[in-house]
């Protein structure tokens, strides 16, 4: 694993069980690929009835995006920023649960566009080769108060 859980933690603002990937197997300017069997935890805070519905699967490609973005900025010697999460579009739910997927879910997110406060991504959660959930995410990150 390149970077694991707890160096995660400190590039998502997600504290505790909301930081849904395990861990980032490769990442690159233009993406990155992250791992995750939180999707089988019954303690997963997204669950509702002891469910895992296909729609948390966005939540997973924005930490993703974000995690990239962080990484992005760390390597650019730049501060932290926080980015907020604007849209989705595109959706493409293939599946109703991911608690039934018995593998490791891949969450893979690629930088379309990266204009000054705007970014914009697709994502995709994959179990084996298999498409879960993609969409394309907006996530804004405001101008700093001067």
């Amino acid at each position: 694993m390149l970077i694991d859980k707890q160096r995660l933690r400190a590039l998502l603002p997600h504290g505790g069980g909301m930081c849904l990937l395990d861990g980032v197997e490769r990442w690159d300017a233009e993406s990155i690929l992250c791992v995750s069997k939180t999707h089988r935890d019954r303690n997963n805070p997204l669950r509702s009835r002891d469910r895992l519905a296909a729609v948390h699967g966005l939540e997973y490609g924005a930490q993703a995006a974000a995690v990239h973005s962080g990484l992005l900025t760390r390597a650019a010697g730049a501060p932290p920023t926080r980015g907020y999460l604007a849209a989705f579009k595109d959706a493409r739910l293939l599946v109703a649960r991911l608690d039934t997927i018995g593998s490791p879910l891949e969450i893979s997110a690629e930088r379309l566009t990266a204009d000054v406060g705007d970014q914009i991504y697709t994502m995709r959660v994959s179990a084996l080769g298999r498409l879960l959930v993609s969409a394309r995410v907006l996530i804004i990150v405001p101008p700093e108060k001067s």
